[in-house]
């Protein structure tokens, strides 16, 4: 493999999380509560009552844990892609 090939893999990458970045999200998430369940871990539902942090609206201050932790992997995975 050269490095042209690895640009043209990465592009494809890139492609593939771009087209698929709310789906990888939601997977991950099913996954994790599938695991706090199968391993009888208890998942906490509170709504956020902090002050705004770098990158949130008003509207990101009230989410639950399960919108707040999509809406963080979702711009995590935004952030690689650029």
């Amino acid at each position: 493999m050269n490095f042209k090939e690895a640009a043209d893999d990465l592009d494809g990458l890139k492609e593939i999380m771009s087209n698929r970045n709310d789906q990888f999200c939601s997977d991950a998430l099913d996954v994790g509560m599938k695991k706090c369940e199968d391993w009888n871990v208890e998942i906490n539902h509170r709504t956020r009552k902090r002050k705004k942090m770098l990158g949130e609206t008003e509207a990101d201050a009230g989410l639950s844990s399960t919108d707040e932790t999509n809406r963080v992997s979702s711009r995590c995975n935004n952030g690689w892609i650029e």
